[in-house]
């Protein structure tokens, strides 16, 4: 699903996008840049 999410944006933008999913400012773009969905906590 993130490929599929990043792909569309890619297309109908010409941006590069990241996804991920963590619980706080700080993990969040952790999660991003690694592709993640980390666990709360």
């Amino acid at each position: 699903m993130p490929q599929a999410l990043i792909e569309r944006i890619g297309a109908e933008t010409g941006a590069e996008a990241q996804v991920g999913i963590a619980d706080g400012t700080f993990a969040a773009p952790l999660a991003a840049r690694a592709n993640r969905l980390v666990e709360p906590g």
